[in-house]
């Protein structure tokens, strides 16, 4: 099993780099909210449940101060702006069936436990999978090797699309890398490079996050489905230029 939390290593190969101190919002779409003054304090107010497509969206609409357009990085073999996705348990866990029923992180992560004659919650945040009856059993009556076979399935279901989805974005970089060699210019490549831009972003979104999709599994689903149309569309933007000439 692959176990939420710090209990697994975060599967990235990616260093994670900070968002630039001297990056501002700029002017607001209906998909990235605008900042809002509070006090003379300039603030953004994402949605109160944001999807990866909502982060985004927020992302893209940030400029440097030199009114370039934000990047945590350059792809180093194409070039590409890419985004850095950071740990965003909370915002697939806000679209999954436990944020809608209403169940918190510390309901899984830290469930109730004695001390004594007293009721406390367990401040050793782990992985449920470690303390099933706890964090699992409380509210699904099952068997605690049904409730870790299922949390199984949902994983490697997810880790198999993820591993497609990577699949896809290599052979993206390959066909860019072909466009290169053959004389293509950046500005040439700029859908493709676009595309890998939004791949790589949904990709790194449920590799980082650390549940292997387990705190959303359909939206987890549905975002590396979405990172293996966009980097197939962005092989095929890279081929169809290099097949052009």
């Amino acid at each position: 099993l692959v176990a939420c939390e710090d209990d697994a290593p975060e599967q990235t190969s990616s260093a994670e780099v900070s968002k630039p101190a001297a990056a501002q919002p700029t002017a607001s779409t209906q998909k990235a909210p605008a900042p809002k003054s509070a006090g003379g304090v300039s603030v953004t107010i994402l949605p109160e449940d944001p999807t990866s497509q909502d982060v985004e969206a927020f992302w893209d609409e940030l400029k440097f101060e030199d009114g370039s357009r934000f990047l945590d990085y350059r792809h180093a073999e194409s070039g590409a702006p890419i985004l850095k996705a950071q740990h965003p348990e909370f915002e697939l866990w806000s679209q999954g069936i436990h944020a809608r029923s209403g169940v918190a992180c510390a309901d899984c992560h830290m469930p109730y436990m004695r001390d004594g004659s007293t009721k406390i919650s367990d401040h050793w945040v782990r992985s449920p999978l470690l303390n099933i009856n706890r964090a699992c059993q409380t509210c699904h009556h099952m068997s605690e090797s049904e409730l870790a076979a299922r949390v199984d399935q949902i994983q490697q279901r997810n880790f198999e699309l993820l591993q497609g989805g990577g699949a896809a974005l290599m052979d993206l970089l390959d066909a860019v890398q072909a466009a290169k060699q053959a004389g293509a210019s950046d500005e040439q490549l700029a859908a493709a490079l676009e595309l890998q831009r939004k791949a790589q972003w949904r990709l790194d979104f449920i590799a980082a996050e650390n549940s292997m999709g387990f705190h959303a599994p359909q939206e987890a689903a549905k975002v590396l489905g979405e990172a293996a149309d966009y980097a197939r569309q962005g092989q095929v933007a890279a081929l169809e230029w290099n097949s052009a000439r």
